[in-house]
């Protein structure tokens, strides 16, 4: 990836897609958003990837609401599995790269060990369901394209489990967070790091790419409120079963990211490191220390 290849991201004001334009910066994306290209709408999509021949795509977009996906699978269905198929088809017709986020809950979360990337998928929820569709549709298009599946992520941007967290802390309300479900917390910069080493190496295919480590929402709530000052706010762990969602979880997600690894050469910092570098940037830490 040079200079002189446009890149255009879409999804540009989202948790990751905020992220991309940061990391990006000195490369000059563009970064579209609903309604300057409407995922959804195939004369939009064309009509956009005319001006990106031979470019780098990025699709941050999608229906992230993991719970709110089953009560609105229509919408859904819309952006996260039929849109990546239009952006697919459109990228082989304008010979762009099409690189696309996909997430760790197209698995069922029942293997004894981290998830390769060739590992069979078995969604458990209409969200983790039409993200799988959307891969395959990607797939299915033939041309040239890069899926990268993460999880757990948390930024700088939108809502997202460590804000929620705090928001919660700092109003005093009594905190129930599920101790049975495992994975790999993910911050939206070292995401959008690691994709450019992705696409600088050259990389096609499937490849997961997350935050070293793993643990569980409760472990992960409770590091996060101790960082940003809120130690003395309980957390009560909780099972999967007490704290009943609409959604169907995955008990243990975590990826495997081998793969990324060994094509790049890199190892993404740990989870709790890259925790603490979001909660320094945003002053949390730095209010901790004047207390201290």
């Amino acid at each position: 990836m040079t200079n002189t290849n446009p890149i255009l991201i879409l999804g540009a004001q989202g948790l990751i897609g905020s992220a991309l334009m940061e990391v990006l910066a000195d490369k000059n994306p563009i970064g579209l958003d609903m309604p300057e290209c409407d995922v959804t709408r195939p004369d939009q999509v064309n009509e956009t990837f005319k001006r990106f021949q031979g470019g780098v795509v990025i699709n941050a977009t999608g229906y992230t609401n993991v719970d709110g996906c089953e009560s609105a699978r229509d919408e859904a269905e819309k952006l996260n599995s039929e849109a990546p198929g239009m952006l697919a088809r459109a990228a082989r017709e304008h010979g762009a790269l099409l690189v696309h986020l996909s997430t760790d809950f197209i698995f069922d979360g029942t293997l004894d060990r981290p998830y390769r990337e060739d590992d069979s998928p078995n969604p458990l929820s209409v969200y983790g369901r039409t993200k799988l569709a959307g891969e395959e549709a990607v797939r299915s298009e033939a041309g040239d394209w890069l899926i990268v599946r993460t999880a757990w992520v948390f930024g700088h941007q939108g809502h997202d489990f460590i804000r929620t967290m705090i928001k919660l802390a700092q109003d005093r309300k009594d905190l129930r967070v599920v101790n049975d479900q495992t994975g790999c917390p993910t911050y939206s910069l070292d995401i959008s790091q690691g994709l450019t080493k992705l696409i600088e190496a050259d990389a096609r295919g499937t490849f997961h790419l997350v935050n070293s480590g793993q643990t569980t929402w409760f472990n992960l709530a409770r590091c996060a409120l101790d960082m940003a000052g809120f130690e003395e706010v309980p957390i009560k762990p909780v099972t999967t079963q007490e704290f009943a969602r609409p959604a169907v979880r995955p008990f243990c997600s975590v990826l495997d990211i081998t793969k990324y690894r060994k094509l790049t050469g890199d190892t993404p910092r740990s989870w709790d490191k890259a925790l603490k570098a979001a909660l320094e940037r945003e002053g949390y830490m730095e209010k901790t220390n004047q207390t201290v």
